[in-house]
């Protein structure tokens, strides 16, 4: 394999998550989401919650049967009241808590942690600190998927799109459904793998 990631589309029929998906793939980006990217990040933190949906973690990745799924932002991503707009949703039987993160040792207990840009150089960190939970590790930097994220938003034609390593989400026990790999950039490989 070369040193660049390989990267292909894959399309088909999603059912209603191509529907919900469609409205947050239609936003481009304009001077709204230049001048706070809330709106940016308001559709980041729908695709956070649907990739939730159709993500599955092992039944021992929680306490109890309706122990929450909690999301977890480790950076300074600006998603304002879209992130707390999140609490109390439900996935399947359990209910959605939020929470910030100061810093990569207080991932304990988090199913799904977002990393903002601004906090890249903690990737590798992060990996480590939860290398032995399944932990659906999201971004928004070149070289996420890469560097062992499992999904990446990436802006193609001004609008919030995604990537998927299923790679990275099957060695971290996360299954993905099909709905949601469809609608991806599949990517494989690692940066320096030859």
């Amino acid at each position: 394999m070369s040193g660049n990631p390989t990267f292909r589309n894959r399309r088909g029929p999603g059912g209603w998550l191509l529907v919900a998906l469609a409205c947050a793939l239609s936003w481009t980006s304009g001077p709204v989401a230049r001048a706070g990217e809330t709106v940016e990040y308001a559709v980041k933190a729908a695709f956070l919650y649907n990739f939730a949906k159709f993500a599955s973690w092992p039944e021992d990745s929680f306490a109890h049967a309706s122990a929450p799924l909690q999301f977890c932002a480790l950076g300074d991503a600006p998603f304002g009241r879209a992130w707390d707009a999140l609490e109390g949703k439900r996935v399947r039987n359990r209910s959605v808590t939020v929470r910030k993160l100061a810093s990569v040792r207080e991932s304990a207990g988090c199913q799904l942690i977002f990393v903002s840009k601004d906090r890249q150089a903690q990737v590798r960190e992060l990996l480590e600190a939860v290398e032995s939970r399944p932990v659906l590790i999201v971004g928004e930097s070149e070289g996420f998927c890469e560097d062992g994220g499992t999904i990446n938003f990436v802006i193609r034609d001004g609008k919030v799109r995604f990537q998927i390593n299923p790679d990275a989400g099957q060695r971290a026990g996360i299954r993905l459904g099909a709905q949601l790999l469809r609608l991806a950039e599949i990517v494989s490989g690692k940066r320096g793998e030859q």
